[in-house]
């Protein structure tokens, strides 16, 4: 375990993506960026105790593709990072990977929906 997921790239993205959706007073503005940060760093490290380093470039990857709008590739090295770290027993690890791409092509068809409708408020 290396104490961290995510590269300093990806918080960033991560982080300006968030700061970027979150809308706050003007004079609370300035905090949210910051605090996006620590939250960031704060959950970095919590997940390196529960994800295997292997899969970490798996996860960065993935989603500096699907800020890229690459969705289905994104979602192809998500499946694959989560089909690596969970077995389901008496399912063959072909029909896994199926399982886990179109999920995660789900959640993020639902993720970027749900972006398109804030930015359009």
């Amino acid at each position: 375990m290396d104490g961290k997921v995510f590269t300093p790239e990806t918080k960033k993205l991560i982080a300006k993506a968030g700061d970027d959706m979150i809308k706050l007073p003007f004079y609370a503005e300035p905090f949210d960026g910051p605090a996006l940060k620590i939250v960031l760093n704060f959950l970095d490290e919590k997940a390196d105790k529960f994800i295997p380093d292997d899969i970490d470039p798996l996860l960065n990857q993935s989603i500096n593709m699907a800020f890229e709008g690459n969705y289905s590739e994104a979602s192809e090295l998500a499946g694959t990072a989560l089909n690596k770290v969970i077995d389901i027993p008496l399912l063959e690890e072909d029909t896994e990977q199926v399982m886990f791409v179109d999920g995660v092509r789900f959640i993020i068809r639902l993720v970027k929906n749900w972006i398109e409708k804030k930015k359009a408020a």
